[in-house]
């Protein structure tokens, strides 16, 4: 929920403009951003100050929901923004936009894998000498699972597995010698579930009583 205030001269004023990107903003960039059709549903200002309640679709937001915190950067609202496709489906109450340029969500996903990295690596470093699992393991073009993977989809996957699994983790395969000591290629985005556990049995319960598969969820122990 937004609170706003108008600096109209009518302190009852109604905002009723279409196409208007609403773009939550913080320390590590665009957390979210839609663009929104207020004509359809005006905003209405009683004594100079209104309630704004808005829904961003998976598509639209890139830091889990958790980390959005309105009240600790700014929100930017830009007119004449073109949205891209239909607006998303709100909980009651709640208004729906649709997805900004394609462009600017690949960017924005880009920035907040990195922010995300960072984010999670002490929580990485206290795996050290434990057992875990890994969920995904994915990069920039990869041909997997039927489709071409970009920043969106990695981005995507990792906060639909983080909504599943509270404790997951984003890490950089490249930086642990468990993933680069056979010489291979280690330029992954890897999703790791972040529990700490004993031994390889005990991770290989973990995924399948997470409904996993071996091809899908391996034990790993960060070095």
């Amino acid at each position: 929920m937004l609170d706003l205030d108008t600096n109209c001269d009518n302190s009852n004023a109604r905002f009723n403009r279409a196409d208007v990107r609403v773009s939550i903003r913080d320390q590590d960039g665009v957390a979210a951003a839609a663009v929104f059709d207020f004509s359809k549903h005006p905003i209405d200002f009683k004594d100079g100050t209104a309630s704004l309640h808005l829904a961003y679709g998976l598509s639209q937001y890139w830091s889990p929901y958790d980390r959005i915190d309105p009240s600790g950067g700014d929100v930017v609202f830009q007119a004449g923004e073109a949205g891209n496709g239909g607006d998303v489906q709100a909980p009651g109450g709640a208004i729906g936009g649709s997805n900004v340029r394609d462009s600017d969500i690949e960017r924005n996903a880009q920035i907040a894998l990195q922010s995300q990295i960072s984010h999670d690596s002490s929580a990485a470093s206290d795996l050290y000498d434990k057992y875990t699992t890994q969920l995904s393991s994915k990069k920039y073009g990869l041909q997997a699972e039927g489709k071409t993977w970009h920043y969106r989809d990695i981005e995507s996957q990792y906060l639909q597995m983080r909504l599943k699994h509270p404790n997951a983790l984003l890490i950089w395969a490249a930086t642990y010698s468990n993933y680069t000591e056979d010489g291979n290629p280690a330029d992954y985005y890897v999703v790791l579930s972040g529990e700490s556990l004993d031994s390889v049995d005990a991770a290989n319960g973990w995924c399948s009583s997470n409904g996993y598969s071996s091809k899908d969820c391996i034990a790993v122990q960060l070095r």
